[in-house]
């Protein structure tokens, strides 16, 4: 994740492409079990980009590949 940030802060990124991997982060960040992993581990990315995941804003609507296409069904 923070590689794709650092590509775009240092000018190594195009602003379009950037913008799409913004959106993503928005919806990636706000799922439980990144949620739960970044709570844990923040500490492990530089403060540059904890300062961005903070200020990102959360979607009203969170869109992930586990609700994407509507409910999962998982067999056991």
């Amino acid at each position: 994740m923070e590689t794709i940030h650092f590509h775009y802060i240092y000018g190594l990124m195009d602003e379009s492409i950037w913008r799409g991997w913004g959106n993503l982060y928005k919806h990636y960040l706000a799922s439980p079990g990144i949620l739960l992993y970044w709570n844990l581990r923040h500490d492990l990315f530089s403060e540059n980009f904890q300062e961005f995941v903070a200020g990102l804003d959360r979607p009203a609507q969170r869109l992930t590949v586990a609700n994407l296409l509507g409910q999962e069904k998982i067999d056991n």
